[in-house]
C-alpha cells in the first residue's frame, strides 16, 4: 500500500498526531510540540519548502527552517541586532494583568514554540 512520505503539521500541537502518522509509516513529520506563534511558524515552513523543492533532505529543510527562524526575524538591540524568537514553550512564559500569556521570555524575545521532526 502507497503512504505519504512527508507531512508537515503547522499547527499548534499537532505532535500526538505527527507520532500516530509516522506509527501508520509516513517517513517524515515536520510538527509543533507546543503553542506556535504564527511568524516563526511561517517563515519555518516556507522555508522548509523552499528547500524540499531544492532537493534538500527532510532533516536538511528542517535544520535550515529552524535556522531562518532565528536569523531572519530579528530585532535591534543596541547596536546589533539579535533574535526576535526562541524556540520555546509559550505556555511557559508569564501572564499579563488581564491573565493573557504575554509569549516573551526574561531575556527579550519571544517563544516561538518548539518545532520537532520525527521520522520512521
Amino acid at each position: 500500500m502507497r503512504h505519504a512520505r512527508f507531512v508537515f503539521l503547522n499547527g499548534c500541537k499537532s505532535e500526538a498526531l505527527a507520532e500516530a502518522l509516522v506509527a501508520k509509516g509516513v517517513d517524515d513529520v515536520i510538527c509543533w510540540s507546543t503553542l506556535a506563534h504564527d511568524e516563526p511558524a511561517r517563515v519555518m515552513a516556507e522555508c522548509v519548502w523552499e528547500r524540499l523543492v531544492a532537493g534538500d533532505s527532510v532533516a536538511t529543510a528542517f535544520k535550515e527552517g529552524v535556522k531562518k527562524v532565528l536569523t531572519s526575524l530579528t530585532r535591534l538591540v543596541g547596536d546589533r541586532y539579535e533574535p526576535t524568537y526562541a524556540f520555546s514553550d509559550p505556555e511557559t512564559t508569564p501572564y499579563d494583568a488581564d491573565g493573557d500569556l504575554t509569549g516573551k521570555l526574561p531575556d527579550g524575545r519571544m517563544a516561538a514554540g518548539v518545532a520537532g521532526h520525527l521520522c520512521r
